[in-house]
């Protein structure tokens, strides 16, 4: 199978308390482990400790509050598309995605 490059929002990801933080961290640690040879560039606002640059995992820091974090996301995926974008936690970047992109809320 080729190797694709998967896009995360992982501003949530976290291990406090048992909402959309855990979750987006768990189903981001699962997919890493399911697919090693993919690639993954998770997108946040500051680095997170939880998920570790590798060969194939990259964590890259977005500027912005808000829908400016969003707006910068969508331009920086312009100029760098990914092959799918998994939105966790948010429906924003998926509205302002150009329709090429392909996006997934999960």
């Amino acid at each position: 199978m080729p190797t694709k490059t998967l896009g995360i929002d992982i501003r949530e990801a976290s291990e406090k308390g048992a909402g959309k933080g855990r979750y987006t961290l768990n189903l981001v640690k699962a997919l890493i482990a399911a697919a090693p040879e993919q690639n993954f560039v998770l997108f946040t606002k500051t680095p997170n400790p939880h998920f570790a640059t590798t060969e194939h995992v990259k964590q890259l820091c977005i500027q912005g509050r808000g829908l400016f974090w969003h707006w910068n996301l969508r331009h920086h995926l312009l100029k760098a598309p990914v092959d799918w974008f998994l939105a966790p936690t948010s429906t924003i970047y998926p509205a302002l995605a150009p329709k090429s992109q392909k996006v997934a809320v999960v």
